[in-house]
């Protein structure tokens, strides 16, 4: 039996050359997207109504074996010439290496720093002095000042761990982060109400780990799949669907 890295990959050619008919041989026949219900067909027919011509590239992959869980970070290119290689997964790092059960505690640790907001004291535990976020080389300070803008612009932010996945061949960690606060102040360009309206909302985040603390961090939306945000409004919830790339 294929393993589910290999089975990934396989669904992922499947949609780059367009071969749709092949893809309940790697999916089940009923399955949960987004919370939404889709069969194979489905989901074919829905990434054919996206519009564009469009490659998907795996540039990194984290699997959990013992629990048959899998994160990716894809890359959706648009109008890229049949030639294009896509990227295979990057080496196993060298040095040393956490087991999986310590690389989970220590993201969780990290992220108890932040929600705690002890991050000037503690945050050198969790990161290198010089880490790259997003492609973005920075220093300690400058990421928990990055950091730090959350709770300026929601200042009752909570950082909740949804799903985490560690991979100890590789030292890295995936997960789905899932965020709850009232907004009090721009974030990312977006002003708050004032009506004093809570809101949910999520990302994907994977963390490259080296000698046993973070090196590197991508934070992404959902990929190519919506992104919902959640507006409580009289006591009732609301969704706004985003798409995020």
């Amino acid at each position: 039996m294929a393993g589910i890295e290999a089975i990934y990959r396989s669904t992922i050619r499947c949609i780059n050359e367009r071969r749709w008919e092949d893809l309940p041989r790697y999916m089940q026949p009923r399955f949960v997207q987004n919370g939404q219900d889709f069969t194979p067909a489905s989901c074919a027919a829905e990434m054919k109504s996206a519009g564009g011509v469009k490659k998907l590239t795996v540039d990194a992959v984290t699997v959990d074996r013992e629990s048959q869980r899998l994160s990716a970070l894809v890359l959706v290119r648009y109008k890229l010439p049949a030639e294009a290689n896509t990227s295979a997964d990057r080496n196993a790092v060298s040095g040393v290496k956490l087991l999986p059960q310590a690389l989970e505690d220590t993201y969780r640790a990290y992220i108890g720093c932040i929600n705690t907001q002890t991050m000037e004291a503690k945050l050198h535990n969790f990161c290198h002095p010089q880490a790259v976020h997003n492609g973005r080389s920075l220093t300690g300070e400058d990421y928990r000042l990055l950091v730090q803008e959350a709770f300026a612009a929601i200042p009752d932010i909570t950082f909740a761990i949804h799903t985490v996945i560690a991979d100890e061949k590789t030292q890295r960690v995936a997960a789905r982060l899932e965020f709850t606060g009232t907004p009090a102040g721009v974030l990312a360009g977006a002003k708050p109400s004032g009506n004093g309206h809570g809101v949910e909302f999520c990302e994907h985040v994977t963390y490259q780990f080296e000698e046993g603390k973070i090196a590197s961090m991508e934070h992404r939306g959902l990929g190519i799949l919506p992104c919902a945000i959640t507006v409580r409004v009289a006591g009732k919830k609301t969704k706004i669907n985003l798409r995020c790339l």
